[in-house]
């Protein structure tokens, strides 16, 4: 499409992905918590892992799946996929208790900072993959 001009596809559809899954996520979490902000941390679906599987798929179909700029968004896509879930998601968590124990003690706390769960980061990378291929077939014919 013209209007995209010189644009790479990967940043176009990794963008549009991105806030896609944020508007999906806040739609999702704002029924079971309404004190929900747009782009909290955590939820379903993760939009990290959404935005990381989109510009690797962009890059396959861009690219192909033989090309080293593939084998790296990969690597970055897994590093992503594992922070989410083994580290980001365990801070929150004792972050959350540190806070508890702050409460009880009559001391400030700690603002928290959600991961995800394993099926809110699968949720992102079949809703990046999908949506990614989707725009590239219309937006790069």
């Amino acid at each position: 499409m013209d209007f995209l001009g010189d644009l790479s596809p990967v940043l176009v559809i990794s963008g549009l992905v991105w806030f896609t899954a944020e508007v999906t996520k806040y739609l999702i979490s704002r029924t079971a918590d309404p004190e929900r902000h747009f782009l909290d941390s955590g939820g379903m679906p993760s939009a990290h892992t959404a935005i990381i599987v989109s510009a690797t798929t962009a890059i396959a179909l861009a690219e192909g799946i033989g090309s080293p700029l593939f084998a790296l968004a990969v690597v970055v896509s897994a590093i992503v996929m594992h922070d989410a879930v083994r580290v980001r998601w365990p801070l929150g968590e004792a972050t959350e208790r540190l806070n508890e124990l702050s409460a009880e003690a009559k001391l400030s706390t700690l603002p928290v900072f959600r991961g995800h769960r394993i099926r809110e980061v699968v949720a992102g990378a079949v809703y990046g993959a999908v949506l990614a291929a989707v725009l590239y077939q219309l937006l790069y014919p």
